[in-house]
């Protein structure tokens, strides 16, 4: 009888372990039926091995002869369902694990993987709903928590429509974008005069308020077409006069391709957009942007992935004279190598924008280089570094110089997941950025310090 009872409490510790497939579950497994039953442990080993047809053929016999004499089939059934997962035979495995889910409802691993299975088969509302329902038990293990996270974010990345919040808050040293210097020094009448600057930096904390709608089409001929509509705001507490308002909309076709490279096909995805975005300062109106672009990202090795985007743009400024409308357009490349958990990106980029009126045209080049990781399973931590160069093709009406502007920039991110609330997650960011330009009335050292949070599933 005890020898029943630790083999039974063996077997339950086994299911309860996470993911399909698991080393740590399959060895529990081993160790609760070897000892008695001796083609469960052979059909494991062939599952394991890549030869889950002949495990199939083998638990077919045994359960049938396991029904004979009335002995248990509960570990044949699930060894069952887990040769039929290896073998994409989704809607079989789903059929034997929700039966057994049925039976034994106090034994997770047959949830989890029955949800895995109705994943699979494309069912996300059904999946979703378990999902959340084991997610929100007190007693899950924080490995399994994390498991059922991840199919709620698959099943969250691919819903036709998504509404996404936009919200945190910050302090910004210089809300206005003012000139740092209280004076600069002007050519006038053959010599240099200081002229005093009005416009201060001033100081507030934000808030971001906004959302996002984002509605996946079915696909025409294999192309999904991606529209969004977003709408955001930026309230300056105490300095109404520097609040931002933005709403965009855009849409354009996404694709996931294969391409053979070396011998191997490797995945990519290209997309296109066309899109529309108003801008608003204080409570005016203040310009308007038309833009059209498109991108790839392709898979070339074992880690890499590489691609590069364009993008042209033009803008009308409410109330300026035409000749201050720019048009534009933009080249980046980047380069991407997995480590660890995470990735480093490095990317260059050239921008031009070319108005009417020639002391407004400008030409820049641009490195950034990224990481992204996560530290103890938990700790989520990225940082970006940006180096740019800008310079202007006409001479300054009133400084009678060439303008060129080098701006580097840091930003990096810090997130727990433990803290997430409801597929919420807080994220603490800082940015720095400074600006040295030929011109100093252009000079600027900006840094914010920004509570959000982010929509995991």
């Amino acid at each position: 009888m005890i020898e029943k009872i630790v083999r039974a409490a063996a077997l339950v510790v086994a299911l309860t372990c996470v993911g399909t497939g698991s080393s740590y579950g399959n060895e529990l497994l081993s160790n609760a039926f070897s000892s008695t039953d001796e083609t469960a442990r052979v059909a494991e080993q062939w599952i394991e091995t890549g030869k889950p047809g002949q495990a199939l053929t083998l638990l077919h016999h045994a359960v049938r002869a396991a029904r004979a004499v009335g002995a248990d089939t509960t570990v044949l059934r699930f060894l069952a369902a887990q040769a039929y997962l290896k073998m994409r035979r989704f809607g079989a495995a789903e059929a034997v694990l929700r039966r057994l889910a049925e039976e034994h409802p106090d034994i997770d691993r047959f949830r989890l993987d029955h949800a895995a299975a109705l994943y699979a088969l494309g069912r996300d509302d059904e999946a979703g709903a378990m999902f959340w329902t084991l997610r929100r038990r007190e007693n899950l293990p924080p490995t399994v928590r994390r498991n059922v996270e991840k199919y709620l974010e698959r099943i969250r990345s691919r819903q036709r429509w998504r509404v996404d919040l936009d919200l945190g808050a910050w302090h910004d040293n210089n809300v206005n974008n003012a000139p740092e210097r209280e004076t600069v020094e002007v050519p006038l009448f053959g010599g240099v005069f200081p002229v005093k600057l009005n416009d201060r930096p001033v100081r507030a904390w934000v808030a971001r308020t906004g959302a996002q709608l984002r509605w996946r089409s079915p696909a025409i001929k294999g192309v999904p077409i991606e529209t969004r509509a977003s709408v955001a705001r930026n309230t300056a507490l105490g300095a109404s006069a520097y609040n931002r308002t933005w709403m965009s909309l855009s849409s354009g076709p996404r694709r996931i391709y294969t391409l053979e490279i070396a011998g191997r096909r490797r995945t990519g995805l290209a997309n296109a957009e066309l899109g529309v975005e108003r801008r608003w300062h204080g409570g005016d109106g203040y310009a308007a942007s038309l833009w059209v672009g498109s991108g790839v990202d392709q898979s070339v090795a074992e880690g890499w992935r590489a691609g590069g985007s364009v993008r042209a743009w033009m803008t009308h400024y409410d109330g300026e004279a035409g000749d201050v409308r720019p048009h534009g357009a933009t080249l980046g490349l980047h380069v991407r190598r997995r480590v660890g958990p995470g990735w480093i990106t490095a990317g260059i980029a050239y921008s031009r924008e070319r108005p009417k009126r020639r002391s407004l045209r400008w030409m820049s080049r641009e490195a950034i280089l990224s990481g992204s990781t996560v530290v103890r399973r938990d700790w989520n931590l990225s940082a970006r570094i940006k180096l740019s160069d800008t310079k202007f093709e006409g001479t300054h009406p009133l400084f009678q110089m060439h303008r060129r502007d080098r701006t580097r920039g840091f930003e990096a991110m810090v997130s727990n997941r433990n803290l997430a609330w409801e597929g919420y997650l807080p994220e603490v960011k800082f940015t720095w950025t400074r600006t040295n330009s030929t011109i100093p009335l252009y000079d600027r050292k900006l840094q914010t310090l920004q509570i959000g949070f982010r929509r995991l599933f």
